[in-house]
């Protein structure tokens, strides 16, 4: 592959990075914050009724959590950035690349385990009627989880290849 196709591959990968920190920043600054609000001290009536204590813990329990949930999210997108510099140096196929994905499948295969049992515990106190929709979220992390484990093995044993490529020549 030459230079200038690397160029574009990486230009495209930091550019979907980009938009997903972006759209990591909006769900944890407005959609998180509102969604935990609607669930924790409901849907304002035309009355004004200040929420209790319990709905104040409730709140910030829930909206903490989610909070350092994101926050491996976050970690993830420096390794797809990280892995974007080594294509851009040509070592897409290395064994540097396979390691951080695989720390990239593990990490959020951990967040999102945590994520769906959190879901579980909101669901039992009855502190989440969005338990579906974060549930689909949290299964969408354990598919990633698992794509990124297999392009780490994929990219483990092109590696291999390269190497033993590299040795005859």
């Amino acid at each position: 592959m030459n230079e200038r196709k690397h160029g574009m591959i990486v230009i495209c990968l930091r550019i979907s990075l980009i938009l997903i920190c972006i759209l990591g920043v909006a769900i944890c600054a407005l959609a998180y914050p509102f969604q935990v609000s609607l669930t924790a001290i409901g849907v304002p009536s035309g009355e004004r009724v200040p929420p209790t204590i319990e709905q104040y813990i409730e709140y910030w329990v829930q909206l903490s959590f989610y909070w350092i949930a994101s926050i491996p999210c976050f970690l993830i997108l420096l390794f797809g950035w990280n892995i974007s510099s080594e294509i851009k140096k040509g070592n897409a196929f290395s064994m540097k690349v396979s390691k951080k994905l695989n720390t990239s499948a593990q990490i959020l295969f951990v967040d999102s385990m945590l994520y769906l049992a959190a879901q579980l515990v909101f669901t039992m106190l009855d502190w989440n009627p969005f338990v579906l929709i974060l549930s689909i979220v949290g299964l969408i992390g354990l598919i990633l989880s698992f794509v990124l484990y297999l392009a780490a093995r994929y990219v483990r044993e092109a590696a291999k290849i390269k190497e033993e490529n590299e040795a005859y020549v």
